[in-house]
C-alpha cells in the first residue's frame, strides 16, 4: 500500500489513461500498478491473471520509448518495439517461443524499410527490404552461416525478378537466375567468374526446365544442349569442334537412354550408333571404315560375356571375326573365313589375355578339326587332329621349343595311338615306330636318322600359318 500522498500523486499521474497506436493496435496502460522506484515502466495487465501482456518503457517527456509484449500470455516476452521520439524505428520478435529474436522489422518515418531474420546466436542470416507500398524489393540471404550475404533476391512490384548467388563460397556472384511472372526463365552460371557462363538453363512457363546448354571442356563456347519434356531429359546434342555440325545426339525414352548416334571422325556424318533397352546399352554399330554402312556390332545383352563384336566387313549378315569379352578382356575368337556362317578357327584366352588354344578347320570338312594348346609364352606346346572328322582324335603332335618334336596316330580309329614318329630339331623325320596288331605295344621301328629313304617325307601336320610357327 501506498502511504505517502506524494508518490500517490505520483501513480495517479502514471495511472491517467494512455492510448499507444502501434502499427494499428491500441495498447491501453491504465491498468498497470507501478512502482514509484520505476517510473518511467508501466505494465498491463489485461486479463489480470497475474501476467503481463504489456510492459511500456516512457521517457521523461512521457513519450514511449520501448515496448515489450507477450502475445501467448506465457509469461514471456514474444515482442519488444523501440521508439525514438514517440516514433516506431524497430520490432523484435521470438516467432518459435525459444526466447531468443529471431526476426527484427527496421522502419523509417513509421514505414518498414527491411526485415532482419536471425539464427540463435542473434546473427542476421536474411534481409527482406521494402518500397514505400510494403512490397518486397530485394532479399540477401546467408545460406552457409559464415557471415557473408550468398543469395540476393530481386523484385519489381511484389514479385521475383531476379536471383543472384554464389555458390561456391568465394565471394562472387556466380549464378544469375532471371524470373517471368514469378517464374525463372533463364538460369546462367559462370563457375570460375571469367565472364564466359559454363551453364544455361532455360523454363518453361510452369518453371521447369525446357533445355539447358553447357560449356563442358570452357572454352568459352555452350558445345552441349539438353532438352527436356515433361521435366525429363528427351535429347543431348553435342557440337564438339564447334564447325556447326553435330558430333553426338542422344534420344531418350521417358528419361532413360534409348539411341545415341556418333560422329567419331567430325566428318559430320554418324559413324556409330548406340541402341539401350530400359535404359541399358545393349547394342553398339560402328562404321569403323566410314562408307556409310555399320560392318562392327558389340552386344552387350549376351549371357556370360561382357561384349561380344562381331565384324562384317561384306555385309553379308555373316560375320567374319567374332570377339568375346569377359569383363574388357578378349577370352574368345572366332573366324569365318569361307562366309558359310560356320567358324572356321576359335581362339581361346585365359584371365591374363593369353592365347591357350586354337581350334581351326584344316579345308577337309565343316568341323574344326585341329586344336593347338600353347603354354604362358603363347608358344604351341602340343596339338590334336580329327583326320577322319568323326569327332575323336586320330593324331597328336608334340612341340619342343615351338617345332613338332613327336607325333602319335591312330591309324584304325580304336582311340589309341599304333604310329609313333620322331623328328629333329629341323622337324625332319628320323624315327618311325608302328604296333602292327594294335597290342599297345611297337612291333616295327625305322630309324631314318642318317637319312630319311625317298617317299618318306614326314607325316601332315597342322599348317605352319594357323600355328604360328614351323610345323612338319
Amino acid at each position: 500500500m501506498i502511504k505517502n500522498s506524494r508518490l500517490k500523486n505520483q501513480t495517479r499521474r502514471l495511472c491517467t489513461p494512455v492510448c499507444i497506436i502501434v502499427a494499428g493496435v491500441c495498447f491501453v496502460l491504465s491498468t498497470a500498478r507501478v512502482s514509484p522506484a520505476a517510473e518511467r515502466m508501466i505494465k498491463t495487465d489485461k486479463e489480470n491473471d497475474g501476467v503481463v501482456e504489456q510492459t511500456a518503457y516512457i521517457d521523461e517527456k512521457g513519450k514511449l520509448i520501448r515496448l515489450e509484449i507477450d502475445e501467448n500470455s506465457d509469461g514471456k516476452r514474444d515482442v519488444i518495439q523501440h521508439y525514438k521520439e514517440g516514433i516506431l524505428t524497430c520490432v523484435e520478435k521470438d516467432t518459435d517461443g525459444d526466447q531468443a529474436l529471431d526476426l527484427r522489422d527496421q522502419f523509417s518515418n513509421g514505414q518498414r524499410t527491411h526485415q532482419e531474420i536471425l539464427d540463435v546466436n542473434g546473427k542476421v542470416t536474411s534481409i527482406i527490404y521494402f518500397d514505400e507500398k510494403g512490397n518486397k524489393t530485394r532479399i540477401t540471404k546467408d545460406t552457409t552461416g559464415d557471415g557473408k550475404f550468398d543469395t540476393e533476391y530481386s523484385y519489381q512490384e511484389g514479385q521475383p525478378s531476379c536471383l543472384k548467388q554464389d555458390t561456391n563460397d568465394d565471394g562472387k556472384i556466380d549464378t544469375w537466375t532471371n524470373y517471368e511472372n514469378a517464374k525463372p526463365y533463364v538460369q546462367v552460371y559462370d563457375a570460375d567468374g571469367d565472364g564466359r557462363p559454363e551453364r544455361e538453363i532455360f523454363y518453361d512457363q510452369k518453371g521447369q526446365v525446357v533445355k539447358t546448354r553447357h560449356d563442358l571442356d570452357k572454352d568459352g563456347r555452350m558445345e552441349t544442349q539438353r532438352e527436356y519434356r515433361h521435366n525429363k531429359i528427351a535429347q543431348i546434342k553435342k557440337d564438339a569442334d564447334g564447325d556447326g555440325r553435330l558430333d553426338e545426339v542422344m534420344d531418350f525414352d521417358n528419361g532413360q537412354p534409348a539411341v545415341c548416334q556418333n560422329d567419331s571422325n567430325l566428318d559430320g556424318k554418324f559413324d556409330v550408333e548406340t541402341l539401350y533397352q530400359k535404359g541399358r546399352k545393349f547394342k553398339l554399330q560402328r562404321d569403323s571404315d566410314f562408307n556409310g554402312s555399320y560392318e562392327t556390332t558389340l552386344w552387350f545383352d549376351r549371357e556370360e560375356w561382357s561384349c561380344v563384336t562381331e565384324i562384317d566387313a561384306d555385309q553379308d549378315q555373316k560375320p567374319e571375326i567374332i570377339l568375346y569379352y569377359k569383363d574388357d578382356l578378349l577370352r574368345m575368337k572366332e573366324g569365318d573365313e569361307d562366309a558359310d556362317g560356320i567358324p572356321d578357327f576359335q581362339e581361346s584366352y585365359d584371365a591374363q589375355g593369353r592365347l591357350v588354344k586354337r581350334e581351326e578347320n584344316d579345308g577337309q570338312g565343316k568341323r574344326r578339326n585341329i586344336t593347338w594348346y600353347y603354354d604362358q609364352s603363347g608358344t604351341p606346346v602340343r596339338a590334336e587332329k580329327d583326320a577322319d572328322g568323326d569327332g575323336r582324335t586320330d593324331i597328336w603332335y608334340i612341340y619342343k621349343d615351338g617345332r613338332v618334336a613327336s607325333t602319335m596316330e591312330d591309324s584304325n580309329h580304336d582311340g589309341k595311338p599304333d604310329i609313333w614318329e620322331i623328328y629333329d630339331e629341323n622337324e625332319t623325320l628320323i624315327e618311325v615306330e608302328k604296333d602292327l596288331n594294335f597290342d599297345g605295344d611297337p612291333d616295327f621301328k625305322e630309324d631314318y636318322s642318317e637319312a630319311p629313304p625317298d617317299g618318306l617325307a614326314p607325316q601332315e601336320n597342322p599348317s605352319n600359318e594357323a600355328s604360328g610357327v614351323n610345323g612338319p
